[in-house]
């Protein structure tokens, strides 16, 4: 727990929380664009047949045009239907989307939701292939890394001219995106002491959702999808430039035992919040201030005595991280079923394209907000037992609810507000969930833990669209799906220790005190001053 006593001495909130904050934020929020991107690079402005060459007056009666056939009357009892011969015509909403460009229509739609899949199939393998780095070699080389990899990858997919370049390079990109969000979360984690953590951790998701927000507003400035990709693709490269600048993760370096750059940051940190009577404290490290002198100690592989071993077999070594890191798995495919379940539904609701995705992400903020205070004054288990409740109460309403009264006035408005209560519910969760994972599992494979989860998480998200296209022959089946998976999160989440204002355990062995020491943590809890 040595560097959160270190964090402490930088005070609650100073210009290098600020600055980090931020900086990481901007990087969080371009997250946003890969993953709903296909909303308008694959939107479909609608089709129908072209006209075919026999003719240029679809009036003569002699043949009907529909979405994917042509109808060929030979007289009053007798037709011929074929498919789309001569192509098709679109509308003019987009001037052009991989749709428009390749025929992803009739027999071919299903490719849209395949690229999604193999999307988030990328994103699985992120989060299990490259967290490991990220704890081996430290979070922001890592960043860096990818964030150039993702950079290139991205405006090169804007030149592509086939579905299947154009799948296999999405593949990639979520693959890196995974792993540049996992990082970004797990360093505004481990930058603030564990009395004001919650605030940070959970605020950082209202970039995420700015990000949607602002996908939207390129969408309709901008309805070309290469000079879409194009526009989320590069900002990459600049904000490698400021990634450059920022300091590596504290309870990394003191992890890791890289003490000398820990004292480098330290240092800095204490400069810019003006915390200058700090300076005999931050040079102490485990009692010894000479070891700042000396070469960065060597890590020895020992798990109990609280040095570094990088593997999953350490997640399952002891019994609590086990059952923590099963729960936790669980947890992460729901949130992430459902909420993908919702998110990609809402653009193709009655209505606006455009202003569906804007509404989307905006009702993700008072979400979050609410989030922030209340998980900061209760707890992580209540708060997350009740927005996993509403969101299974609030589906299960939304499916009942009728569409109209006898009297034929209409309740659509309310099952909308129904299934907004559900996003805003899942979304609660989803941030409450990202937050209790981190600080259930030590600095030493924090990052290795959430990509595992991460990974199973995106299996959450593969299985969406499967559910949302069952629906349309099953419309009971999301309801049944969705609300069962809540209800046993809901208890599992009873089984967990709470987290709430108690120091990131830096070692597998740390993770004792959530049990050991949970009646000491209540009893002194109010002592501890909050924002």
């Amino acid at each position: 727990m040595e560097a959160d006593l270190k964090l402490q001495s930088l005070g609650k909130c100073g210009c290098y929380h600020t600055v980090l904050f931020l900086g990481l934020g901007l990087i969080y929020l371009r997250g946003a664009w890969h993953v709903f991107a296909p909303v308008y690079l694959a939107a479909d402005p609608g089709h129908s047949c072209s006209v075919p060459n026999t003719t240029n007056n679809v009036a003569d009666n002699n043949f009907t045009v529909d979405s994917c056939t042509v109808t060929y009357y030979q007289d009053i009892n007798n037709s011929v239907i074929r498919s789309c011969e001569d192509g098709w015509q679109y509308g003019s909403q987009f001037q052009s989307t991989i749709v428009t460009d390749w025929n992803l229509v009739c027999d071919e739609d299903y490719k849209i939701e395949l690229s999604t899949t193999i999307y988030m199939i990328g994103t699985g393998c992120g989060a299990l292939g490259l967290t490991y780095f990220s704890d081996k070699y430290g979070r922001k080389k890592l960043l860096i890394v990818c964030l150039l990899i993702q950079g290139f990858v991205g405006v090169g997919v804007a030149f592509l001219n086939g579905f299947i370049l154009f799948t296999i390079m999405r593949f990639f990109i979520g693959l890196l995106n995974m792993g540049i969000g996992l990082t970004v979360f797990v360093m505004i984690t481990e930058s603030y002491q564990a009395s004001v953590r919650t605030i940070p951790s959970v605020g950082i998701q209202i970039a995420w959702a700015t990000g949607i927000m602002l996908l939207a507003l390129f969408g309709y400035l901008i309805r070309n999808w290469r000079h879409l990709q194009l526009l989320i693709s590069l900002p990459n490269f600049i904000i490698v430039i400021y990634v450059l600048f920022l300091p590596e993760s504290l309870s990394w370096l003191v992890a890791n035992r890289k003490y000398r750059e820990a004292s480098t940051v330290l240092n800095w940190a204490q400069q810019l919040n003006q915390h200058t009577s700090q300076i005999e404290e931050r040079n102490s490290w485990n009692g010894n201030e000479s070891c700042i002198q000396e070469q960065d100690v060597e890590p020895v592989d020992n798990y109990i005595t609280g040095e570094i071993k990088n593997s999953i077999h350490d997640l399952f070594c002891m019994k609590n991280t086990r059952f923590y890191t099963l729960v936790i798995i669980y947890l992460f495919i729901v949130n992430s079923l459902i909420y993908m379940g919702i998110s990609f539904s809402m653009p193709v609701l009655h209505g606006d394209i455009f202003l569906n995705l804007f509404l989307s992400g905006l009702v993700e903020i008072p979400a979050h907000i609410i989030c922030m205070f209340v998980i900061t004054r209760i707890g992580r288990k209540i708060p997350l037992m009740i927005f996993l409740f509403l969101c299974a109460m609030s589906t299960i309403a939304a499916a009942l609810c009728p569409s109209s009264t006898e009297s034929g006035i209409s309740l659509q408005w309310l099952k909308t507000t129904l299934f907004m209560i559900s996003k805003f519910a899942i979304t609660g969760s989803y941030a409450t969930v990202y937050l209790y994972s981190a600080e259930l599992f030590p600095t030493v494979i924090r990052n290795l833990a959430m990509g595992i989860a991460s990974f199973f998480e995106n299996l959450g998200a593969v299985g969406a669209p499967f559910i949302i296209y069952a629906a349309k022959k099953m419309p009971i089946i999301p309801v049944i799906a969705f609300s069962s998976a809540t209800i046993i999160g809901g208890f599992l989440v009873m089984t967990l220790p709470e987290t709430n204002r108690q120091p990131l355990p830096q070692t597998i062995s740390d993770t004792k005190s959530f049990t050991t020491h949970k009646s000491d943590i209540n009893r002194n809890s109010h002592l501890i001053t909050e924002l």
